[in-house]
């Protein structure tokens, strides 16, 4: 079964490279996206920190695959959020190279799937709620980022991963009142993700002082926020499955 993943994994990496070779030759008007203080011009490489420090989220993804390897069997889920921080850190990658639209459907669309599954999961697996007090708590998440289209200020993008820091720090908590496994890890990570949004956040408004922007601090400490999330669910698996062996 967990090889059945891992071709998975191996296709859509063909893919993302075919891509990468193709696309890569369509000239910057086909592009035109430029959302950060680093990049300059139309050129491949115009925002090299930017691109180069997604290796937090390749490098997190490889972790946590290796370590359900080494373990034993886990949930789906458990793989599944594992396989999307890879690609979180390609479909980033893409989106600070080729600047095209697809490219940042890429790059957006494996950051909300890790999220929608991990903000489910959490409460379901980790809390143990039943089905309709983690629908409600889903319910607030989808809630919160339809609002969060309607914030009357500019938070240079970062409005959209508001709902997501909300509901982590509501999680965290909620799991420290219930005491699962792995809730000091939830904390850390909110933290953290608090820090990371900020420097998402202030990027351009620093770009005159500090011409290389803050956006790639979002990068490296997101990959760090994204490991201990799912850290904290593994804790909780981990802990699920020793009480069963000795039961």
């Amino acid at each position: 079964m967990y090889k059945t993943y891992l071709v998975i994994l191996f296709l859509i990496l063909i893919l993302g490279f075919s891509a990468f070779l193709i696309l890569g030759r369509l000239p910057f008007s086909m592009r035109g996206i430029d959302y950060y203080c680093e990049r300059t011009d139309g050129s491949f490489w115009s925002e090299p920190v930017n691109a180069l420090t997604n290796l937090s989220f390749i490098v997190a993804g490889i972790g946590a695959i290796t370590l359900l390897y080494k373990t034993g069997p886990k949930p789906l889920y458990m793989w599944l959020l594992a396989d999307l921080m890879i690609l979180i850190g390609i479909g980033s990658f893409l989106f600070h190279t080729f600047a095209t639209p697809w490219a940042q459907l890429a790059d957006v669309l494996s950051i909300f799937a890790f999220q929608l599954i991990f903000l489910w999961c959490y409460p379901r697996f980790a809390m143990e709620f039943g089905g309709l007090k983690t629908g409600g708590l889903f319910g607030l998440y989808l809630v919160l980022t339809v609002l969060s289209f309607w914030i009357p200020f500019d938070l240079n993008g970062s409005e959209v991963y508001l709902p997501a820091l909300l509901m982590m720090g509501l999680y965290a908590g909620l799991a420290a009142k219930h005491s699962p496994s792995g809730t000091q890890l939830l904390i850390v990570a909110t933290i953290l993700f608090a820090v990371a949004l900020t420097a998402r956040t202030v990027d351009m408004w620093w770009c005159a002082a500090w011409p290389l922007g803050t956006h790639f601090l979002w990068h490296l400490l997101d990959g760090v926020v994204l490991y201990l999330s799912w850290l904290s669910l593994y804790r909780v698996e981990a802990r699920a499955g020793v009480s069963s062996a000795t039961a």
